[in-house]
């Protein structure tokens, strides 16, 4: 593992305190990978990481995992789930972009190509601190009498720009794939049933964006055209 392995390894370690004294899964991950057993390390990984919080190192390393075991389709989901972390992240964005331009896919919605250097929470933080600032200096505007203040109209103009920026980030984020087929070939049916035909297939690490769900199958959209249906055991679905 190449980027930060030492401390990406290190911090899944603290992340899950004390209780790995007696059996820690991330050395054992770890030493795994080194001796050429990327599979078993990644589910080694992915199981831990499924019990606790973790940062964009600890990502970083799982999609490495799933990339030299031959699993593209969730390496890519695990860089993903890092950039929800950690969106300004340059390994990251680069591992994900490396994985788009071998399915040929679009990625994200334009609005997350722009706002995504963000996470939603940013994004909204920024919108509610404005508001309260422009709040705050009509405010002071008031109490003075009604008397105009300095600054007013780039006040204004930045809190448009912010607010205009979480609409973005919001409905980038509602119109972007959330799912990954993890599978080496999986046949889009025309409808949620086993005999039903197949219209198309999707190779591993195409990104979708679930429309429904009826069963065990999904709708899915991929590059902002319906689908089809796809069994939803071959795909991996974005934590929301």
């Amino acid at each position: 593992m190449k980027r930060r392995a030492g401390g990406g390894w290190l911090g899944l370690a603290l992340v899950c305190g004390l209780g790995l004294v007696a059996a820690d899964p991330y050395s054992e991950a770890q030493q795994l990978f080194a001796v050429g057993r990327p599979a078993e390390a990644a589910a080694v990984l992915g199981k831990a990481l499924g019990r606790v919080e973790a940062g964009p190192d600890a990502w970083f390393n799982l999609g490495q995992a799933y990339s030299a075991s031959g699993e593209p389709g969730k390496a890519l989901w695990a860089w993903r789930q890092g950039l929800r972390v950690a969106p300004r992240d340059g390994g990251l964005r680069a591992s994900v972009a490396q994985a788009r331009q071998r399915t040929g896919g679009l990625g994200v919605h334009p609005l997350t190509q722009w706002t995504g250097w963000a996470r939603l929470e940013e994004w909204a933080a920024g919108a509610l601190g404005g508001s309260v600032a422009l709040g705050g200096w009509l405010a002071t505007g008031w109490l003075r009498g009604g008397r105009r203040l300095r600054g007013g109209g780039w006040m204004m103009g930045a809190q448009v720009l912010v607010a205009a920026g979480w609409l973005a980030a919001v409905l980038g984020e509602r119109w972007s794939p959330d799912a990954v087929v993890v599978v080496r070939e999986a046949s889009v049916a025309m409808a949620p049933v086993p005999e039903a035909k197949a219209v198309r297939s999707l190779a591993e690490g195409v990104e979708v964006r679930a429309l429904r769900r009826h069963g065990d199958w999904v709708e899915v959209e991929v590059d902002g055209t319906r689908a089809g249906w796809l069994r939803a055991a071959q795909l991996w679905g974005d934590r929301r």
